[in-house]
């Protein structure tokens, strides 16, 4: 059942993302609050499968986590590009134990 729960929260996510790059060019974005932790959490969902299939390791350090004012699916989505780029490096690179640490502060 994980993997079911994962499928269908990637394909909403997916959904949710060609929605808002149909307004990406849009000047009337509405900000909102948001949690970082759990935007940083969808973003390594979605990314969680190719860094594993690496054997990439990921390790979270959150430290008062709380909520920030912004475009949380913009957010999301830079966070999956640093992480892909990370991957893409490590493997690239053919580094032993690749480890990526997210840090989370105030």
């Amino acid at each position: 059942m994980d993997k079911l729960d994962t499928i269908v929260k990637t394909s909403n996510y997916l959904s949710k993302t060609i929605d808002d790059f149909s307004n990406f060019f849009r000047p009337n974005k509405t900000k909102q609050e948001f949690d970082i932790e759990i935007e940083l959490d969808r973003a390594l969902t979605l990314v969680g499968a190719s860094l594993k299939f690496n054997y990439i390791e990921v390790k979270k350090e959150f430290e008062k986590c709380g909520k920030v004012y912004g475009l949380p699916n913009e957010f999301s989505q830079a966070v999956m590009n640093i992480l892909t780029n990370a991957k893409d490096i490590l493997v690239e690179r053919k580094i032993d134990n690749p480890l990526v640490t997210i840090r989370i502060y105030e």
